[in-house]
């Protein structure tokens, strides 16, 4: 499960890396699959570079099944940004990295999967990156809200973790 993937309160759960500014946001985009009106609430994680750095947060996520895919996804938008953010997962059978973006002012979904080994052991860790790499024009400001993680079973379900953990075989 994300610890604080809303970023309601401060970033705790979450290590910055390489990164000038890190500070929460009032305004965030309302949970998945909401539709382009971008209902806010609460606040949102602010990343905050200049040219020369490259970084942003991550998350460490242990306990997790062997040779299973997780799917993780972020809702980004910027304010005067013209750089790119991407997910990065590292931990797995390989790295593996989100297409990059140019965020803009509109909530976009960026979503990254990521496969554990087969020999995988309970104190192995995926390490989610919520990475900012700045333009050449300098300065610039990310907003990222709502991270979460589901995995993905053999027939393509999802037990999602969104934002909490829920049994997907539980009918209640």
């Amino acid at each position: 499960r994300v610890v604080n993937g809303g970023f309601e309160v401060d970033t705790t759960g979450w290590t910055g890396f390489n990164f000038a500014g890190v500070t929460t946001a009032t305004g965030g985009q309302l949970g998945a699959g909401t539709s382009a009106s971008n209902h806010h609430f609460g606040k949102s994680v602010k990343l905050t570079g200049t040219a020369s750095s490259d970084g942003g947060l991550f998350q460490d996520f242990s306990g997790l099944r062997p040779d299973t895919e997780y799917k993780f996804r972020v809702w980004v938008s910027a304010s005067s940004f013209t750089g790119y953010f991407f997910l990065k997962v590292e931990g797995g059978q390989t790295a593996v990295y989100s297409p990059a973006i140019t965020p803009d002012a509109g909530w976009r979904e960026v979503v990254v999967t990521a496969r554990t080994t087969t020999n995988w052991s309970l104190n192995d860790f995926l390490r989610l990156q919520l990475r900012v790499q700045p333009g050449a024009s300098g300065a610039g400001q990310v907003f990222v809200d709502e991270a979460a993680v589901a995995w993905v079973n053999d027939v393509g379900d999802e037990g999602a973790t969104y934002p909490f953990y829920y049994d997907v075989t539980d009918n209640n």
